[in-house]
């Protein structure tokens, strides 16, 4: 084992062992800890980053999510010592748990070999690209025109609801199918031209741009880009230097908009884009981070591995005196999903409040019945990333990072959630599907496949 990931190996140890001597684990806590160091040191001895690609990602946010969280407390001042106690006793089982199934995959893939075959997709034509752009162009002016995707008070702003949810359809299309829909636009031509189209980029990263001003999201530039930007590093393999000079930019401006289009949700409507910013400027020079942590980098650290932060917070909600629990199941069907449970019974925003609390896939699991349901379906997760690295989708690097993301938000966001009718995770997932299928047929030939022995 190289001497890089020796070095990660001691950093992971190091974490899980400080969270059992500093949070007093049982012995069966003790014996899950060890036991998920022993874990970690095999899969890191004997996985690809490439060909493990979702098992390891998987693995990586469940470790920041609860054990890493746990361990350095990156919340502010919010949560107390037996928060953090609470969380690394559920945290260090939920690794344990995943650990142990990643490396079950992860071993049983290194047994079959894969035959090398030939990729000879079909160039997207370009009068069909330049289609795309635009009709994605006028659903994002039709977005910012109904206020449909802002993120805020909807009060602000007058909505334009059109009917069979098409006002739904259209905010799916951006969020979820689109950034994937780039990536594959991007590998097909790098597939079948060689080189990129640099005017194809430009408006990838404008419309992005664009889209965070439009729903006045802290994230929507990274998640547009970054479907394109991992496609672009598996196929060109740029070097560490370059990857710095051109990713540092990206990750200081990714950086600047966080707080800033924080502080805009906050202002009055009416007020100009210019008078917004400088409102949000003012208000972070004095300091009003309003429920997270003024400190940018863990505020967008914690932004995107809310798992953690999430189970403190609703920690009291959870029935933790019987294993299985199923006395909140039916209120969380009739508010279409554990985010809208979470949102309306818990929090008590109204409905068409224009406010979402949402929720994550452990929180969601537990809410609807109890630890042993959320361990149970746990075990789903890992098999569904060992699923997405299959060597036959690694065929497509495309379709391998649609799953990716799908998989993470299984964990991250909801897990019951995807089958309940009338829940936006099952609209998401819908997104995903389509993404995976246009990927396929686009990117992937399957003439030209031969199955592995």
């Amino acid at each position: 084992m190289s001497g890089s990931r020796i070095i990660l190996w001691i950093f992971t140890v190091s974490c899980i062992l400080y969270n059992a001597g500093c949070y007093n684990f049982d012995i069966t806590d003790w014996t899950l800890a060890l036991s998920s160091s022993f874990f970690t040191y095999h899969i890191i001895r004997i996985s690809n980053l490439w060909k493990d690609l979702c098992s390891i990602i998987l693995l990586v946010v469940v470790f920041l999510s609860v054990v890493f969280l746990a361990t350095f407390q990156l919340t502010g001042p919010f949560y107390k010592f037996d928060d953090f106690t609470r969380l690394a006793s559920f945290g260090n089982r939920i690794f344990f748990e995943f650990s142990a199934l990643i490396l079950f995959t992860t071993s049983s893939r290194k047994r079959g070999k894969k035959k090398q075959t030939a990729r000879t997709p079909k160039a997207i034509s370009e009068n069909l690209i330049v289609s795309i752009f635009i009709i994605s162009s006028i659903f994002l002016t039709f977005a910012y025109l109904s206020g449909s995707m802002y993120m805020g008070d909807t009060s602000q702003r007058a909505r334009i609801v059109l009917p069979f949810h098409l006002n739904g359809i259209i905010n799916v299309f951006i969020i979820f199918f689109l950034p994937y829909l780039f990536s594959i636009i991007i590998e097909n031509e790098i597939l079948t031209k060689g080189k990129i189209k640099r005017s194809h980029l430009v408006f990838i990263f404008i419309f992005g741009l664009v889209e965070t001003f439009v729903r006045l999201s802290k994230s929507a530039l990274l998640y547009t880009l970054l479907p394109t930007m991992i496609v672009m590093y598996m196929y060109y393999k740029p070097s560490l230097i370059r990857i710095i000079k051109l990713g540092t930019p990206f990750v200081v401006l990714v950086l600047f908009l966080y707080p800033i289009v924080g502080m805009m949700r906050k202002q009055d409507n009416n007020l100009s884009v210019e008078d917004k910013m400088r409102a949000a400027y003012s208000d972070i020079e004095e300091g009003e981070q309003v429920g997270e942590s003024s400190n940018v980098i863990i505020a967008s650290f914690n932004r995107q591995f809310l798992t953690g932060t999430y189970y403190m917070k609703y920690y009291e909600y959870i029935n933790d005196s019987e294993p299985f629990d199923f006395s909140n199941a039916q209120k969380i069907i009739a508010a279409g999903g554990g985010a809208g449970y979470v949102t309306h019974v818990i929090d008590g925003y109204a409905l068409g409040s224009g406010h979402s609390t949402g929720t994550t896939g452990t929180l969601d699991a537990l809410m609807f019945g109890g630890y042993g349901f959320c361990y149970l379906l746990m075990l789903i997760i890992p098999f569904a990333a060992s699923i997405a690295d299959n060597y036959r989708i690694q065929e497509c690097i495309s379709v391998r990072i649609v799953m990716v993301f799908f998989v993470t938000q299984l964990f991250n966001e909801a897990t019951i959630s995807q089958i309940i009718p009338g829940s936006l995770y099952a609209t998401y997932f819908l997104g995903y599907l389509i993404a995976a299928i246009i990927g396929i047929r686009v990117n992937l030939s399957t003439r030209a496949y031969k199955s592995r022995n």
